[in-house]
């Protein structure tokens, strides 16, 4: 306590501690790379992104630590094992991988709860 007898203690609430793990998953598209957007994939493959998108925002993202890779199709890689880079990612950093179809994947870095869409890749060529 301080000298005006108030708890010096952080509070529990306190939004720059509070973890985003516990939240929905979010989407943003501003990242997309050229010859990798929706434009790009034919009409069967979207309809298997825009699904697994539905499904994947009703998670939160404590569930893709917790759960295996292969139950929701997603997986950790080094961002220096694809075949194109990006300007503003380093080879040592990673990137989220999400099937949404046989061969289709769609690749993103997670920032808080939000995950920026870079790669849209039916045909899981990237990697």
């Amino acid at each position: 306590m301080n000298k005006f007898g108030r708890s010096q203690e952080k509070p529990i609430l306190d939004k720059e501690n509070l973890s985003t793990d516990n939240e929905l998953l979010s989407f943003n598209f501003t990242r997309l790379q050229k010859g990798y957007t929706v434009k790009d994939s034919q009409l069967p493959a979207l309809k298997g992104f825009l699904d697994t998108l539905v499904l994947l925002s009703e998670q939160i993202w404590q569930v893709f630590k917790t759960t295996q890779r292969e139950s929701l199709g997603c997986e950790l890689i080094r961002v220096s094992q694809l075949k194109r880079i990006p300007k503003d990612l380093t080879p040592d950093m990673k990137i989220f991988s999400f099937r949404f179809s046989q061969r289709g994947r769609f690749l993103g870095v997670r920032e808080k709860n939000v995950l920026f869409v870079y790669f849209i890749d039916p045909l899981h060529q990237l990697y």
